[in-house]
């Protein structure tokens, strides 16, 4: 997905958070949601995170192919964090519940809403520690002739999130 928008087969990409690298590729939108990545674990196997450093020693996993959360978490991930990459959040679930690694990393409100709609959400919690919070925005292909649609779509996601429909969109999935 990424790669058709940067080649410009593609026009938008839906929540994607911004990197220095993406930046070169992407025009973003205004931000239109702030999400946290939390490391999700067997509820019984709960450890202690209060720093990213935490995790060093640790067996992960994160999405494969393109995911980013954010600069800093990626940099930290490169020099010091043995991840296996899934291809879906199926395939988490798996490895966690066959105790193949000790956790995985997802966009919280998207690992709960999976957890929930498959009753998992007794066997597999979120710890508190966010391991970042980063805006989520869309993102144009630079080659695309729906970038001119861009600050009438800022406008929008402005008042959306000034009047507070964004914030119901999203409790509604969230609870």
């Amino acid at each position: 997905m990424l790669k058709y928008a940067e080649v410009g087969k593609l026009d938008m990409v839906a929540s994607l958070y911004w990197t220095k690298e993406r930046g070169k590729v992407y025009t973003y939108t205004e931000p239109y949601l702030m999400n946290e990545a939390r490391v999700f674990v067997l509820k019984n196997k709960k450890f202690k995170l209060e720093k990213l450093e935490d995790l060093i020693g640790l067996m992960g996993g994160t999405p494969y192919g393109g995911g980013s959360y954010g600069d800093k978490f990626d940099l930290f991930t490169k020099k010091h964090l043995d991840l296996v990459k899934a291809t879906s959040k199926q395939q988490h679930i798996n490895l966690i519940l066959n105790e193949r690694v000790d956790y995985f990393i997802l966009d919280y409100q998207d690992g709960m809403i999976y957890l929930k709609n498959n009753e998992l959400e007794n066997k597999i919690v979120p710890l508190d520690y966010p391991i970042s919070t980063t805006k989520v925005h869309f993102a144009f292909s630079k080659l695309s002739p729906c970038i001119n649609l861009l600050e009438s779509i800022n406008r929008f996601i402005v008042n959306s999130t000034t009047n507070g429909i964004i914030k119901n969109i999203t409790h509604k999935y969230i609870k």
